[in-house]
């Protein structure tokens, strides 16, 4: 039971707005500083050589070590045959998404800018598992005639279809006209993601729409934030955050760190010249890398893998795995390299073991990218770093992660804007009564999928009524006396006479 409940944030709600075509010109109403949970998706289970290989479908890397189509092919096969109507792989995080008014989960991605959601013109079969939008409920859907996306990977997944523009509402703010891209085509890998599409954070020159290229979320939500940032804090196997428009000093230690960003090729990338294995330094010249919250592993140049292995006793590289692994119970050094001219950001020896390959042997956290020079630094990166994503710069800022449940010295850190952890805002259209500041004494924990019940105060729409303590989301109070915790703080609908929101202090 929580000690004290210190605000509630975001109740979303859709409104009709008109988008005109073909390029819609998007509004922003809500909060301008607001946090959404990265809620962590317990059906995942780390494998480390499909997440290897997702990594290097995405972005068509070439292997320098022979991956065979069969083994590829053979691993696909393995997965759909494990996977029933609740996905296991794919997306460790999922963050809660109205779009239309429509609830969806959706994994937030700094490596594409592209706003895709499973839809009701997918086959029945590929909706299996999954939350999906269907423009035909929504009174604000407005269809773009004649634009068309497409998204395909190097592994032969794919994902296609139609766009439109509808109300978009992320935590506390409501992004209208937003382009939405929906699936009427997708192959078995994406159908076996736990994610009910994605939402990309990229930069908008890489989105896929043609003939005219669409604005992301956050290009057309920046003008309405008190800063154009968000922030990235997904701490290892439990619940984080994105935070829009502030930094949470309560989410990292020391001071953020920045580094300029290039953006000319579509992401989130800034030099990275130099790394260490432990306390051992080593060049990497001309190497640049990117921030990448859709990549799970750490993959850089062969030559920065071998002198990493190198001092892994009984490690190796697995043919039949894709990557290096070593004995479990082996002692791992830490990885450290620069982001920009200055700054090394260090990877604990904890999180260099990405977990179990087969028996007692384990896959690294540290793979090849390739043959190319552009370094991706993916989840294991931001389980130990809070990632700033500063369009001002652009530059990207990193900083120490605070633990999960735990809150940074309150003098280890620059002060930022007000946090929405200490103050309730909302995008909604009417307001509750008078709050009651007591709570149950002991209030109940249901299990996934529990429907909301209560009486009393009315709201329209769809949205979460979100709690936070210490600037970390607890849970969400859906009705009186009922606690909601992670998962089950997905987006509900409010009917007349159906649901009482008590905000407990």
């Amino acid at each position: 039971m929580l000690s004290s409940i210190v605000s509630i944030i975001a109740f979303g709600a859709a409104v009709s707005q008109a988008a005109p075509a073909p390029v819609p010109k998007s509004g922003f109403f809500g909060s301008s500083s607001f946090s959404v949970p990265a809620v962590h998706n317990d059906n995942y289970v780390r494998n480390g050589t499909a997440a290897l290989l997702k990594a290097y479908a995405k972005y068509n890397l070439k292997p320098t070590r022979e991956m065979p189509e069969a083994f590829t092919s053979s691993l696909r096969k393995r997965q759909d045959g494990s996977v029933t109507a609740v996905p296991n792989d794919g997306s460790e995080y999922l963050v809660p998404v109205t779009i239309g008014g429509e609830p969806l989960n959706l994994d937030f991605d700094t490596g594409s800018s592209d706003l895709w959601v499973f839809s009701s013109l997918l086959p029945s079969s590929d909706l299996t598992g999954h939350e999906y939008y269907t423009s035909s409920k929504s009174s604000t859907y407005k269809v773009l005639s004649g634009e068309t996306w497409s998204i395909s990977y190097g592994d032969g997944s794919s994902a296609s279809g139609v766009v439109g523009t509808d109300t978009v509402t992320v935590g506390g703010t409501t992004v209208t006209t937003q382009a939405v891209e929906l699936a009427n085509k997708i192959s078995s890998e994406f159908q076996q993601d736990a994610a009910d599409g994605l939402l990309g954070l990229a930069f908008s020159s890489i989105n896929t729409v043609t003939p005219t290229q669409q604005k992301t979320f956050f290009d057309n939500a920046q003008s309405g934030l008190d800063s154009p940032l968000f922030a990235a804090y997904l701490p290892n196997n439990t619940t984080g955050a994105y935070d829009f428009g502030y930094t949470d000093s309560s989410k990292y230690t020391g001071t953020i760190e920045y580094a300029a960003v290039d953006s000319s090729n579509g992401f989130w990338e800034y030099p990275s010249t130099s790394y260490k294995v432990g306390s051992t330094t080593y060049s990497q010249s001309g190497f640049t890398a990117i921030s990448d919250t859709g990549t799970t592993l750490i993959l850089m140049g062969d030559t920065a893998v071998t002198n990493y292995y190198a001092k892994v006793s009984g490690s190796s590289y697995d043919s039949s795995q894709g990557g290096y692994t070593f004995p479990c119970s082996a002692t791992l050094p830490t990885l450290s390299f620069l982001i920009g001219p200055t700054t090394y950001a260090t990877i604990p020896a904890s999180l260099m073991n990405f977990g179990v390959a087969t028996g007692s042997t384990c896959f690294g956290a540290l793979q090849s990218v390739g043959s190319g020079t552009q370094n991706i630094y993916g989840d294991v990166f931001f389980n130990a770093y809070y990632g700033v994503f500063d369009a001002s710069g652009p530059q990207f800022g990193f900083a120490p992660a605070t633990p999960a449940g735990s809150s940074a010295p309150a003098s280890s850190s620059a002060a930022a804007p007000t946090s929405p952890s200490t103050s309730a805002s909302a995008a909604a259209t009417s307001t509750p009564s008078s709050p009651t500041t007591s709570a149950p004494s002991s209030p109940t924990t249901t299990t996934a999928g529990s429907a909301p019940t209560g009486t009393g105060s009315v709201f329209s729409g769809r949205g979460n009524l979100n709690a936070y303590t210490g600037g970390s989301q607890e849970g969400c109070l859906i009705s009186g006396g009922t606690w909601y915790k992670d998962g089950t703080c997905a987006a509900y609908t409010a009917t007349p006479n159906g649901l009482h929101l008590v905000p407990w202090i």
